[in-house]
């Protein structure tokens, strides 16, 4: 269900979420599964369990709306440029980015490696922010 988060109390390490069903949940802060702390106003997509939100994440539109790396452009960076670091120097990977220029994305196969993690969703930009779809 997706829904609103309408307080969150850091001492007591609970809140409270408004569902797009109208009705209010409950939950600990062991169930958010979000970046940081659970903020008032965020969108939220979580399960209901005995009348409480469990398995609280952010809504991707929300994070769209925040400032990111962009997932097309690091996914053409990666297949075209790959062997070269440069989706990792765009995404704030500096380290890594001279590592891969210097060893040619380490022959090719970290480059492949990225580009499976991009394509799938599960490449991060230094900042551990999941990329933005456009």
């Amino acid at each position: 269900m997706k829904g609103k988060i309408l307080f969150y109390d850091a001492m007591g390490n609970n809140g409270k979420i408004s569902g797009n069903d109208g009705n209010r949940y409950d939950f600990v802060r062991l169930d958010w599964k979000g970046n940081g702390e659970p903020k008032e106003g965020k969108e939220v997509d979580f399960d209901i369990v005995d009348g409480k939100a469990r398995d609280i994440f952010v809504v991707q539109n929300a994070i769209a709306n925040q400032e990111g790396k962009s997932f097309l452009t690091t996914l053409i960076l990666a297949i075209f440029l790959g062997y070269l670091g440069i989706h990792r120097f765009y995404t704030g990977h500096t380290g890594i980015g001279i590592i891969q220029l210097l060893t040619g994305g380490g022959c090719g196969i970290w480059a492949l490696i990225d580009i499976i993690m991009i394509a799938s969703g599960s490449y991060r930009d230094a900042k551990g922010q999941p990329l933005v779809k456009d």
